[in-house]
């Protein structure tokens, strides 16, 4: 296998990480990524095709929160509607304060009901009853809107502070959330001037239906595929570097290396779009096209190349058998366990997979990940190359 360079990974990464407004799926950043992606593919050799789905675009900008002449900044989650108006402030501290009447409230969530982001009605791969519970009682309140006072939640959210309690965008219900020493003035204020004083609120947002497209590659038999996969949407408000730009980088990179290779096994590049959306709809349109028996091994590369660390990898389902020598050998160490990608659709699904990530994930998640720090200057484009070559070669071995 040749590992000579055409393809300019700094320019690639730099070029996803520019549209605007971001890579969220459905806007126009989204699309131009996917185009420049699938072009690049297409022109390497392969079949491509982009499959398109329905999602929920959104836009929001920063809303705020008056009450008794104070007045508090309110981050609008993403996919949340829009809402302008005014009413008085329920404190909701636990379930039991669901039960009362908050006809025309603005609910403000706190304590037990905010240490961790509630799951998303659509959400296809997680339930939980106690989340479904409250998004319900929530829902039928009577309430105008919903406020959250909130930390940081990194395993699930990522570097933003405050953390979205919730991101639906089947959410009946504008929402916003507030940071916790901001939701502990509101609450203070609401204490001292009764729960009947009323509040202006503004939530500048919008939702809307739109189409995304996933990229799909393919070479070879596809009846015992290796399946190599990044996300390549983006958060919201993020320009995606590390989460996960320099993913879709490995894998176009990966598509280099085996175009020049003089026979490859049978091959699918996925560039799933929605790993990041409330509703993981690429996820469930690939899924819903597919015969996941007919995948060998899936390889996901998920938040790789964050500078100073190298590069860990780890195994899911029936993956104990995969020889990952060839990652070995490119620099890649063994990782803890992190199934929080796309690497779960097919472990959940009995098919051997492995997940590539930088080693200090805990810190990309604490400090970079969703937030507008995600920057190309946080990459070592050496390790995209190492990941890279070393994909190649386990597909080739």
């Amino acid at each position: 296998m040749s590992t000579r360079r055409t393809l300019d990974l700094a320019d690639l990464l730099r070029a996803l990480c520019a549209v605007q407004p971001d890579r969220r799926p459905g806007s126009d950043g989204n699309h131009r990524a996917v185009n420049l992606v699938a072009d690049l593919l297409r022109d390497l050799g392969w079949q491509v095709q982009t499959p398109q789905f329905p999602v929920i675009c959104w836009d929001g900008a920063p809303g705020q929160l008056t009450l008794a002449g104070r007045t508090w900044p309110v981050a609008v989650s993403p996919y949340s509607l829009g809402w302008r108006g005014s009413g008085p402030v329920h404190p909701v501290g636990s379930e039991d304060d669901l039960g009362v009447e908050h006809a025309a409230a603005v609910l403000l969530l706190h304590g037990e009901m905010t240490t961790a982001p509630l799951t998303p009605k659509d959400y296809p791969f997680f339930g939980s009853d106690r989340d479904t519970r409250i998004v319900a009682r929530l829902e039928h309140s009577g309430a105008v809107a919903v406020l959250a006072s909130t930390g940081s939640a990194p395993e699930l959210a990522g570097a933003v502070e405050p953390f979205a309690l919730i991101e639906d965008g089947a959410f009946l219900l504008p929402t916003g959330n507030l940071r916790e020493t901001d939701g502990a003035a509101v609450l203070e204020a609401v204490t001292r001037t009764g729960a009947d004083t009323s509040a202006h609120l503004d939530l500048p947002a919008r939702r809307w239906p739109a189409t995304a497209r996933n990229v799909v590659a393919r070479r070879g038999p596809q009846a015992d595929r290796v399946c190599v996969v990044a996300h390549l949407d983006s958060k919201p408000g993020t320009p995606g570097a590390i989460d996960n730009a320099t993913g879709v980088v490995v894998v176009a990179r990966v598509a280099e290396l085996l175009a020049a290779a003089p026979a490859v096994p049978g091959v699918e590049l996925l560039l799933v779009n929605g790993e990041d959306h409330y509703a993981a709809p690429g996820e469930m349109a690939y899924l819903s096209s597919t015969d996941l028996t007919q995948v060998r091994l899936a390889v996901n590369v998920d938040g790789v190349g964050y500078r100073g660390g190298p590069t860990a990898v780890s195994r899911y389902g029936p993956a104990d058998a995969v020889d990952l020598a060839p990652l070995y050998a490119h620099g890649l160490v063994d990782g803890p366990a992190w199934p929080q990608s796309d690497h779960m659709v097919f472990a959940m699904a009995g098919r051997p997979a492995v997940a590539l990530t930088s080693a200090d994930l805990a810190t990309v998640m604490q400090d970079v990940a969703h937030s507008p720090h995600d920057t190309p200057d946080l990459v070592d484009l050496d390790l995209l190359e190492q990941a890279a070559r070393g994909i190649a070669a386990l597909m080739l071995a």
